[in-house]
């Protein structure tokens, strides 16, 4: 796959976002990848940015209310409190999957050709983000909340506004083009996060947990909490200093 080549349905849904202007046509913007979900998921433009009980949904059909949320999901948590006391909402969670990667010179705004990134998504990749929606699914309320993972095939533009040689070290993200949606998963509640769990044994170290979720620092702390509160792994006693878990 190359840069621009989208799957027919995700072209469709790019097209319609930019003719709606949803999207800045010839400039950069994270809007990209938010406004083509959006109408990847409803085509129907009136049925956008609906007011909803003193807030603004991204999608309203009159029945469910749907969320496309692309940097972060703790911002979206008062808004869930209002809304779920009145609809079921769905909020959708884009993981990239398979990305390719072009950068842009900001000087000149030469673009180098897209190459593929050697990473590839994986479920888990969602749990530290997942984390902040623990306390709205453990929280009763009038009506449910389902999480739809989206694992999208994207090209990522980048400009080489770093340091270092090739500007590229804390370099800024400027935008996201999906290509096509490889695979989804739709989690209802918190007993469906043990799906997330990457290949463990029945036993395994805190060091053996953090290996396999590939993360550190807070972002770790958060995928391991995560992991906890839903049930999906259980602590066991100390033995020394070690820290072990059970599925």
């Amino acid at each position: 796959m190359t840069r621009m080549e989208q799957e027919p349905t995700v072209a469709a849904a790019y097209a319609a976002a930019c003719t709606n202007g949803g999207i800045g046509i010839g400039t950069l913007s994270e809007r990209t990848l938010h406004s083509t979900l959006k109408f990847w998921l409803q085509p129907d433009v009136t049925l956008h940015e609906v007011a909803v009980g003193g807030c603004v949904a991204d999608i309203f059909d009159g029945e469910t209310v749907t969320e496309v949320q692309t940097v972060g999901l703790y911002p979206l948590k008062k808004k869930l409190a209002k809304l779920l006391s009145q609809y079921p909402v769905t909020v959708v969670v884009p993981i990239p999957h398979r990305k390719w990667v072009c950068w842009i010179d900001p000087q000149t705004g030469e673009r180098s050709e897209s190459r593929r990134s050697p990473k590839t998504g994986k479920p888990w990749d969602v749990l530290p983000e997942l984390f902040w929606l623990t306390e709205v699914w453990q929280t009763p309320t009038a009506h449910p909340l389902t999480v739809r993972i989206l694992f999208v095939d994207m090209e990522e533009v980048r400009l080489q506004d770093g340091w270092g040689n090739d500007g590229k070290r804390g370099s800024h993200r400027a935008d996201r083009l999906p290509l096509t949606i490889a695979e989804e998963m739709t989690l209802h509640g918190l007993a469906d996060v043990s799906r997330l769990l990457p290949p463990l044994p029945a036993t395994f170290s805190a060091a053996e947990l953090q290996k396999a979720l590939g993360r550190r620092g807070r972002t770790l702390w958060r995928a391991v909490r995560c992991l906890e509160e839903s049930g999906a792994i259980t602590r066991l006693p100390k033995e020394g200093r070690a820290v072990t878990y059970r599925k």
